[in-house]
């Protein structure tokens, strides 16, 4: 139990930490790697439907809160977004590294799509000129990006293979 409370606490600070200090640096105009959401769609692609809408209730809140002209919004569509990560990781087979790409840069995709809209106060040029260019850059980069964690991630969480018992001798009758 304090494990997760551990991650979960870790997790929050690497995003705070992460649109604090790095994303300013890192994702030049608003396009790029976009931790926030990447954080989100992994936890609903590896853990499920309601880890997903807990991860992005938590941080959606921090998010917003770092943005409070928006707050809640950003909550709502990210929990919404994990949730619909973790249905598609109970409802579609996903192995193959394809699969998995194409569902996270539609995780991405839809994530704008839906967000976006009020953000850009319902101005429909902005909000396509928004879409067709940082969008466009942040779902590459964001999904690229979340194939090799889940390719590092599967690699360290594979399981060990079972050990078989070493059987005793039987003494042979004399």
């Amino acid at each position: 139990m304090i494990s997760r409370v551990v991650r979960w606490g870790l997790v929050v600070v690497s995003v705070a930490a992460y649109q604090g200090l790095l994303a300013e640096y890192l994702s030049p105009g608003g396009s790029g790697l976009r931790w926030d959401l990447l954080i989100v769609l992994l936890a609903g692609l590896t853990g499920g439907t309601a880890r997903g809408a807990l991860a992005g209730g938590i941080v959606g809140f921090v998010t917003d809160c770092l943005t409070p002209s928006s707050l809640g919004w950003g909550m709502m569509v990210k929990a919404t977004l994990g949730a619909a990560m973790g249905m598609c990781r109970e409802r579609l087979f996903l192995e193959q590294v394809f699969a998995r790409w194409i569902i996270l840069a539609a995780g991405v995709l839809a994530h704008d799509v839906v967000y976006l809209l009020p953000i850009t106060d319902f101005d429909l040029r902005l909000y396509a000129q928004t879409l067709w260019l940082d969008t466009g850059i942040s779902v590459i980069v964001t999904s690229i990006v979340g194939i090799g964690v889940l390719l590092v991630w599967q690699a360290v969480r594979k399981p060990a293979t079972p050990v078989e018992p070493v059987k005793p001798r039987s003494t042979p009758p004399a």
